[in-house]
């Protein structure tokens, strides 16, 4: 994966998540054409326009929606439609909504996974910031795996995260975290344009010191 991996916590609960730009609203990975960038594409955009809902009537039971407002949508279109000659879903939209329920899935096992790491206190805050003349303007919300306290765990608690099967996923975000550089440099040639059209600098040179990006005279 191109991304650095991030924790963070939605309704009090920490989830994984992967990092795709430093500044709100701007996707690193996405180019001046609208092109995605990042190599490995999330499952959540793979899945769109498509999601699967609880029932509010009969909360174990799933409703398919469709973001109605996606231009990949086409009204009259037969190469690929809902439904087939009986009334019943495609077979394109029956696998798409396996596919959604792999996913669907596979988020529930990284919400105990998180809920794991954080009961062995194995989380910790991972912020970034944006230097704007002397003010340090933070991006915070982000946590990452604790080395130290990973380091201090006795054998028998590690042996319980092994067993857990939340060793890899510790390892793929420490391991992740030198791609923010990546990140920033994507960030960096995004802006490029407007940054020259102001006359501002950007200095990269904190991707290297704990994952602070400085970007000066902004």
């Amino acid at each position: 994966m191109s991304m650095p991996i991030a924790f963070c916590t939605v309704n009090e609960q920490y989830s994984i998540l992967a990092v795709q730009g430093l500044q709100p609203g701007v996707n690193a990975l996405v180019n001046a054409d609208g092109e995605w960038q990042g190599g490995y594409i999330p499952a959540n955009y793979r899945r769109y326009p498509f999601a699967l809902a609880k029932n509010e009537l009969q909360e174990e039971e799933l409703v398919l929606c469709i973001d109605t407002d996606s231009s990949l949508l086409v009204d009259g279109n037969t190469e690929e439609p809902f439904l087939d000659k009986n009334f019943e879903l495609s077979q394109p939209v029956k696998e798409i909504t396996d596919f959604i329920r792999t996913v669907n899935a596979a988020q529930e096992a990284s919400t105990r996974t998180c809920k794991i790491l954080a009961d062995y206190g194995l989380l910790k805050p991972w912020k970034f910031f944006f230097k704007k003349g002397n003010d340090l303007i933070d991006i915070e919300g982000l946590s990452c795996v604790d080395e130290t306290a990973l380091s201090e765990l006795s054998s028998d608690a590690y042996a319980e995260l092994r067993i857990a099967g939340v060793i890899p996923i510790i390892y793929c975000q420490l391991f992740s975290m030198q791609k923010i550089s990546h990140i920033g440099k994507l960030t960096q040639d995004k802006n490029k344009d407007l940054m020259l059209s102001k006359g501002i600098e950007i200095d990269l040179s904190g991707l290297e010191d704990e994952g602070n990006i400085s970007f000066e005279n902004i």
